[in-house]
């Protein structure tokens, strides 16, 4: 913050500005002047082999996606081996996971609510990170000089108001609130009843 007299209205807008300098986290420091922020010394004769720790994580994110059949006869990440008749077993639960987020995905009323929608690219709803679990909805940009240009629909007010406050706390409706033509209108149409 700048010298001088800094008013509470001052230090909101800061962080508001900082908030959104960074998507889908908080990552920044207000200190007051005269403070000096920076990175200490590892004193590396103290340092520990960052080689298990590595290995750990490493097998942790392929369980974490029910994926560590993948590891089985390999060596290397920290992997000892396995044998194939584990692999299979293993291999079947990662489908079976696999197939029921695509149905979730597929089947997802609010996600379906989304799909074609138009915003502004200062609108708060185009900031919305993941909604829920295995999300895998982006917004995209349209550029000003592109041939057709889409007309701005936004996004309603019965939609975007089932968004909570963290990834899986939305409200699905019971039935999508579709755009008229749009690819989530189209899927919600050939969906078995």
């Amino acid at each position: 913050m700048p010298e001088g007299e800094v008013t509470e209205a001052d230090v909101i807008k800061a962080e508001k500005i900082l908030k959104n300098m960074r998507a889908n986290e908080h990552a920044f420091v207000i200190y007051p002047d005269g403070y000096e922020i920076g990175f200490r010394g590892m004193k590396a004769s103290t340092t520990r082999d960052p080689s298990n720790s590595h290995s750990y994580h490493y097998r942790q994110i392929y369980a974490s996606v029910l994926a560590q059949f993948l590891q089985l006869g390999s060596a290397g990440g920290g992997a000892t081996g396995g044998s194939r008749a584990l692999s299979q077993d293993h291999s079947e639960m990662f489908l079976q996971s696999i197939e029921t987020a695509a149905r979730y995905l597929r089947h997802g009323n609010f996600c379906l609510s989304f799909d074609g929608r138009i915003v502004e690219n200062n609108d708060s709803i185009a900031r919305t990170g993941p909604v829920h679990s295995n999300c895998r909805g982006i917004w995209v940009a349209i550029m000003k000089d592109e041939a057709e240009l889409s007309k701005i629909s936004g996004v309603p007010k019965s939609v975007s108001d089932r968004i909570g406050d963290t990834v899986n706390d939305v409200e699905q409706p019971k039935e999508p609130i579709v755009k008229r033509g749009s690819p989530g209108a189209n899927a919600a149409d050939k969906r078995p009843e």
